[in-house]
């Protein structure tokens, strides 16, 4: 499973922040997002590997 949730995160001092799509707020703003490859099956959500998207 691909997970690429992002979140809300004001002025640029941080890497990677900038206007992008924020999948939590379904909608384009400020903020980070990071794309996570997971192992899931019934009972357990296991990340695997998550990697910073640049704006």
């Amino acid at each position: 499973m691909i997970d690429d949730s992002g979140d809300r995160k004001a002025g640029t001092a941080t890497a990677n922040v900038g206007r992008q799509w924020l999948g939590r707020l379904g909608k384009t703003d400020n903020g980070i997002v990071t794309m996570a490859t997971v192992w899931a099956d019934g009972r357990v959500y296991y990340p695997l590997h998550a990697t910073p998207q640049k704006p």
